[in-house]
C-alpha cells in the first residue's frame, strides 16, 4: 500500500482549495517541517494523516490508496 503523495498530487489537490504548508501541517498535527518532508515523498503520511487530507481537500480516502 502507498502513502506517499507525490508533489505533483498534492499540488493539484491544492489548487483547488489553497492552502499553505503551514496551514496543511497545522491540521495534521505536525510542523511546517515534517509536513514539507511528506510534501516532498521524504517521508510517508500515516493513514489517518490521509483521512485528514482527503476531508480538508474534499476527496475520497480511496483515492490515495494503491493496490
Amino acid at each position: 500500500m502507498k502513502r506517499k503523495l507525490s508533489k505533483c498530487a498534492l499540488m493539484r489537490l491544492n489548487a483547488k482549495k489553497p492552502l499553505t504548508q503551514e496551514e496543511v501541517a497545522e491540521k495534521l498535527n505536525m510542523n511546517r517541517n515534517t509536513y514539507a518532508k511528506k510534501e516532498k515523498g521524504e517521508a510517508e503520511f500515516t493513514l489517518s494523516e490521509l483521512r485528514i487530507l482527503a476531508k480538508l481537500f474534499d476527496v475520497k480516502f480511496s483515492d490515495f490508496i494503491e493496490n
